[in-house]
């Protein structure tokens, strides 16, 4: 398509009244981002216990409760015929002693470590017939971090204890994951998703009567699990490249919602996500083609837009690279590298003729680009103090540097102390110098880079040759990025960065 079909599908997308609705709901914040809350664990069970309470202020009773026990039943194939017909069914009576989040084991067994179970329920069962039985309910929850050693094996002996010592029935213990991928090592607990819990007992609770106040509140813990999060826990961001890993489950109504919207724009989101999401998805999406001059605008569209974006891409992977949707999903996990490569172009006569620099025609890494990108304009420039490389190119760009006690050794980006020339090679051309701020290192003479560019001091017999950047976050090449494109008339005129694909 042309420039002109691209930008006029973009308002068209804009204008269309899904997006209008998807847009507004996974942009907007609910009480569980307000509080920078949105996966944390612990808070999650307590939501939970909420809800199962049928003593919460909620109004629904044991409404949530049961249904929870009919998932289970549904779920644990070694489940007891007359007990798992009882819980389908929801013929019988039911009383909760007790409900609590974080019991610790030694409350309820003679363990005497500290483990704490997420949540703990003491419930009473009574059948048509009068039987009265006694059933715990424990939940352990588990959304990023992982089982400890033998955790759930622990947590079912010490309930076995409780109900022993109680002369109890049956114990009901769930291990809740974000995905069907994560299991237990005690064969005792049944595997449930947040998906499935979603689906099966919380938004049926939408459809029954209750107070606006908790009404909203319920879809707003609805909102929260579908909406990608900003936060791991309370102090740790998520990286942007990693947001599908931090969605928990869809509603329906959004589910719909978002193929729909996808199928309408097909080709303008598969270009987006071609665009967006690095070297390892564009391997996956080897029959798309992006015109060069699209890039900029794509890659802003996809920005603007990238909590929706990345639940599309949740939704419909299976539409978008069908029979790979793991390995793309894969690019998208917590470990993701994002391993795009670019170019560094000049305008060598002034004229706005761009071509790459000669011995750099190659696509490359972030981290060589800076160099390239710094060694070029050291040559343009020909810079006759530290205060003007420190002007080009200031420490905030660099997180690392910006905030800790490493800035004080931006005077080492050219002059390298005698730490520094002692410290090992590392990785072949990588890195020769472990310190020295923006991570500039000088490269032996036979680099794959050629011959250096120059030094600032002339005198300085360890700086010069060809150099490395090392980009310690994951946004500093994005924020190295921004800083040149606004230094683009001043500065850096005759300099520029593409993708290269």
């Amino acid at each position: 398509m042309s420039y002109q079909d691209l930008k006029k599908k973009i308002i068209d997308m804009q204008n269309d009244s899904i997006y209008q609705n998807l847009s507004a709901s996974y942009n907007k914040q609910n009480i569980f981002s307000i509080l920078k809350i949105e996966r944390n664990e612990n808070r999650h069970s307590a939501f939970l216990c909420w809800l199962f309470n049928p003593d919460s202020e909620h109004g629904l009773g044991l409404i949530p409760l049961k249904k929870v026990l009919a998932l289970y039943a549904l779920h644990n194939e070694a489940l007891q015929p007359d007990l798992a017909m009882l819980m389908i069914s929801g013929n019988y009576q039911l009383e909760v002693e007790d409900c609590t989040t974080e019991r610790c084991l030694n409350q309820i067994s003679e363990s005497n470590g500290k483990e704490r179970l997420d949540i703990w329920m003491k419930l009473w069962l009574t059948d048509c017939d009068g039987n009265k039985k006694m059933m715990p309910l424990v939940v352990e929850n588990k959304i990023y971090s992982n089982e400890g050693k033998n955790q759930t094996k622990k947590y079912h002996d010490a309930v076995a204890q409780y109900l022993a010592k109680e002369k109890g029935t049956h114990a009901i213990e769930i291990y809740l994951t974000p995905d069907d991928t994560k299991t237990c090592s005690c064969e005792h607990f049944i595997h449930l998703t947040y998906q499935t819990l979603l689906d099966k007992v919380i938004e049926p609770l939408t459809a029954y009567p209750m107070s606006s106040e908790y009404s909203d509140l319920i879809n707003a813990y609805i909102e929260n699990l579908s909406v990608p999060a900003t936060q791991w826990t309370d102090d740790k961001e998520i990286d942007p490249n990693k947001l599908s890993n931090s969605i928990l489950a869809i509603s329906s109504t959004n589910r719909k919602n978002l193929t729909d919207l996808y199928s309408r724009y097909k080709e303008l989101y598969d270009a987006a996500l071609f665009v967006a999401g690095g070297e390892a998805t564009r391997k996956l999406m080897n029959d798309i083609n992006v015109n060069s001059e699209y890039v900029e605008l794509l890659q802003n569209f996809w920005d603007n837009n990238i909590n929706l974006f990345t639940t599309i891409l949740y939704v419909c992977k299976s539409q978008i690279v069908e029979g790979h949707e793991g390995e793309l999903m894969n690019v998208f996990k917590q470990n993701r590298r994002d391993n795009s490569k670019y170019r560094v172009l000049w305008d060598k006569n002034g004229d706005g003729n761009w071509t790459t620099i000669d011995g750099f025609e190659k696509p490359l890494s972030k981290g060589r680009t800076v160099a390239v990108f710094f060694m070029k304009w050291m040559e343009l420039s020909s810079p006759k103090s530290i205060d003007e490389v420190r002007t080009a190119f200031p420490t905030k760009i660099n997180s690392y540097y910006a905030h800790n006690k490493m800035k004080k050794q931006y005077d080492s980006v050219i002059c390298l102390s005698e730490d520094d020339k002692k410290a090992k090679t590392e990785s072949g051309f990588e890195i020769e110098i472990t310190k020295s701020c923006w991570d500039l290192y000088p490269i032996k003479q036979d680099s794959p880079y050629g011959p250096g560019y120059g030094t600032l001091y002339k005198n300085n017999k360890t700086a010069g040759k060809a150099m490395i950047a090392k980009m310690w976050r994951k946004g500093d090449f994005k924020s190295f990025l921004e800083h040149i494109k606004k230094q683009s008339n001043t500065l850096f005129k005759r300099l520029k960065i593409v993708p290269a694909y």
